[in-house]
């Protein structure tokens, strides 16, 4: 129940902000006032949903506020989550042309009568682990820049 000024009770735990007037002040509850401005007009909350959305669209999220947002603070968060972001797609992109270049050897080889050369495999096994590794710390650096941008 939020406050209202015909009863002397009220059951409000807001803070004293709230009750200040404001033009979104209707009189007798202060749900609009508290509604304002607080997921919208944070920069800090948008800024760090950059480095949280590793979790659910690594690339896009931090591209699409880097172009769409006007706020220095939100721009400047996004460019950094998104290099971060980005660094995984290195040993990723050597892995899959490593692999292309393994099947085509492959498949070359049933054409030709040779024996296929598995020489790749190690190749192949060492990117896996770099990419596990960067994906790893672009998480874990991703958290904590996430973390430290709602801080300050």
């Amino acid at each position: 129940m939020w406050f209202n000024y015909s009863e002397w009770h009220f059951q409000c735990r807001l803070p004293a902000r709230c009750f200040q007037a404001s033009p979104a002040y209707d009189g007798n509850s202060c749900a609009t006032n508290r509604k304002e401005g607080i997921l919208i007009d944070n920069p800090r909350l948008i800024a760090s949903f950059n480095y949280f959305s590793i979790l659910f669209a690594p690339v896009l999220f931090p591209l699409v506020l880097l172009f769409a947002s006007g706020d220095r603070l939100v721009r400047r968060h996004a460019k950094r989550a998104l290099v971060i972001q980005l660094l995984p797609a290195m040993p990723l992109a050597a892995l899959l042309v490593t692999t292309f270049i393994a099947a085509n050897e492959v498949r070359e080889a049933a054409f030709t009568g040779m024996a296929p050369s598995f020489g790749h495999a190690g190749t192949v096994a060492v990117l896996s682990l770099l990419y596990a590794a960067f994906q790893g710390v672009a998480f874990v650096w991703c958290a904590a820049a996430g973390i430290r941008a709602l801080r300050t």
